[in-house]
């Protein structure tokens, strides 16, 4: 496993936001449970279809310039690389959730059905219930695969949510990624993904390392 610490340089990308409720004692921590865990099947079902749709793309580019690509796509979205397979195919990453990764079109989307699903559940005391950050950690894997010598497959396989305050907060908030900032964060990804293939085709021959060829128009996985 290696591990390594990149630069930060966008400041609003959005790949989660962990549902937090601030709920009177007249509610249960299983009830509370109970709707967490319905919300999080309903986002898990969006999810699936989210990544099937936008989570792969295939590039005219050699193995090794995808891979190099990909951690420096992740590095501009804020997302550590914090480990890669033996094979050199798998990288894994990680993201400490921050105020700042909550925007307003995230809460616009998603919590009018947050409130919905909490009301069905434990009544209209879950008109209170919100997106909040809390301190939890986003984790990513992410496929660079071989197809030829001069193609290559990137493909999120996983999102999911490390819920570092569950005992101190007594229920769980779920492993699921919120869809809205799922496919916000997709689109920031393969947009940076792009410019830093843009940035190599742009290079002089001194700045570029190893088997790089000129990048084509990506395309999507077959149906």
């Amino acid at each position: 496993m290696v591990k390594e610490k990149r630069s930060v340089n966008y400041n609003n990308i959005s790949f989660i936001i962990i549902i937090t409720i601030v709920l009177s004692s007249c509610v249960s921590i299983v009830d509370i449970q109970r709707a967490v865990n319905r919300l999080d099947t309903i986002y898990a079902d969006e999810n699936r279809v989210i990544l099937r749709k936008q989570g792969t793309r295939y590039f005219d580019v050699p193995h090794r310039q995808a891979m190099m690509t990909a951690k420096k796509a992740l590095g501009r979205v804020n997302i550590m690389v914090i480990g890669v397979d033996d094979n050199n195919s798998v990288i894994l990453g990680e993201k400490l959730l921050m105020k700042e990764d909550l925007t307003e079109e995230i809460r616009a989307a998603e919590e009018p059905r947050i409130k919905k699903v909490f009301v069905d559940e434990i009544g209209q005391l879950g008109k209170r219930a919100g997106l909040y950050v809390d301190g939890d950690i986003l984790h990513i894997r992410l496929l660079v695969r071989r197809i030829s010598a001069g193609e290559s497959k990137v493909q999120f396989q996983r999102f999911w949510v490390e819920d570092t305050k569950s005992a101190e907060r007594g229920y769980s908030t779920g492993e699921q990624i919120v869809p809205t900032a799922l496919r916000l964060g997709l689109n920031e990804f393969w947009s940076a993904f792009e410019e830093e293939l843009n940035s190599v085709k742009h290079s002089k021959p001194s700045e570029v390392q190893g088997d790089v060829s000129e990048p084509s128009k990506w395309r999507l996985p077959p149906e």
